[in-house]
Parts: C-alpha cells; sequence; structure tokens
C-alpha cells in the first residue's frame, strides 16, 4: 500500500525480541518496492561441536540445494532466491524476493530441509 509519508523511515523497528525470535520490520516508503527479506538463524551447539558435525552440516545444506535445484530456478525467473549456509551458530536460511510469493518458497526451503530424503 502507497502511502505518502513527509520523512521516509531510516531504519526498521524491532517488532519482537524475545527468546524464540527477533523481528524487525521496515516498509520501503522510498521507492515503493514490494520486496521482503527474511533470515531465519537455525541455531545449535551441535553444528560446531565436532569437525565431523561441522562436515555433516556442510553436506546437508549441499544437498538441500540440490534437491531445491529446479524449484529455486523457476523461483529466480519470478524474483525470488534463497541461500542455506552455516551461520557462526548453526544453520541460516535466508528468503528474499517480491513479497507475495515469498511465503510459498519459505514453504518449500523448510519442508525440504525437513523431509529430505538422502540416499547413499
Amino acid at each position: 500500500e502507497k502511502k505518502e509519508v513527509s520523512q521516509p523511515a531510516l531504519s526498521p523497528r524491532l517488532l519482537r525480541n524475545d527468546g524464540l525470535a527477533r523481528t524487525w520490520w521496515k516498509k520501503d516508503d522510498t521507492f515503493w518496492v514490494p520486496k521482503a527479506s527474511v533470515i531465519v538463524s537455525l541455531k545449535s551447539p551441535i553444528t560446531y561441536a565436532s569437525a565431523e558435525n561441522v562436515v555433516k552440516a556442510r553436506i546437508f545444506t549441499e544437498l538441500v540445494r540440490d534437491a531445491l535445484e529446479e524449484y529455486a530456478y523457476d523461483a529466480e525467473l519470478a524474483g525470488l532466491q534463497y541461500t542455506v549456509s552455516l551461520g557462526s551458530r548453526g544453520l541460516l536460511l535466508d528468503i528474499s524476493g517480491y513479497n507475495d510469493k515469498l511465503p510459498v518458497l519459505l514453504q518449500q526451503v523448510a519442508s525440504t530441509m525437513r523431509d529430505l530424503d538422502i540416499k547413499e
């Protein structure tokens, strides 16, 4: 919804900050582009507990990317992109693009991460 503002917001507002989530929000009141970005940090002390776990986590991120290759291509054509990577405390999931279909991509990536069928 485009609404004239006297002064564009310079920084995002913190909407939620507790043990489960930290949520920031800022509407694009300068260029009015309907884009969004969702960054999910899946914190786990197990990820960096050993070198073996780090390698397994890295392989997992590559397998998720491989499983989503075809789906992600179509999403990219529609102006959406995602990354699954290792962060300093666990896995990071970053999804961005046009906000009308962003929840669809988020659901697909999360489902793939949850239900990934790893074959020998």
